[in-house]
């Protein structure tokens, strides 16, 4: 075997290496994707509706932290 022989002999274990890392990569995603969509029943979260008077107070906070940062300068 000379020199060429050995090194594609080597770059070709190599890519075989890989490629089973990648497909077990793979595999581990596919089944957290799965899981995540059986918790989920595949639709997604929905987000809870929020008071006017909840937006307000949130707003009010909000106002106050940049009265204080905008002073502080």
């Amino acid at each position: 075997m000379n020199g060429t022989d050995k090194l594609v002999a080597d770059l070709t274990r190599e890519r075989n290496r890989v490629k089973m890392q990648l497909r077990n990569q793979l595999h581990g995603l596919n089944q957290a994707l799965r899981c995540i969509k059986l918790y989920n029943n595949g639709e997604p979260r929905k987000r809870r509706p929020m008071s006017a008077e909840a937006k307000k107070r949130i707003g009010a906070a909000q106002r106050a932290r940049w009265a204080k940062r905008s002073t502080a300068r």
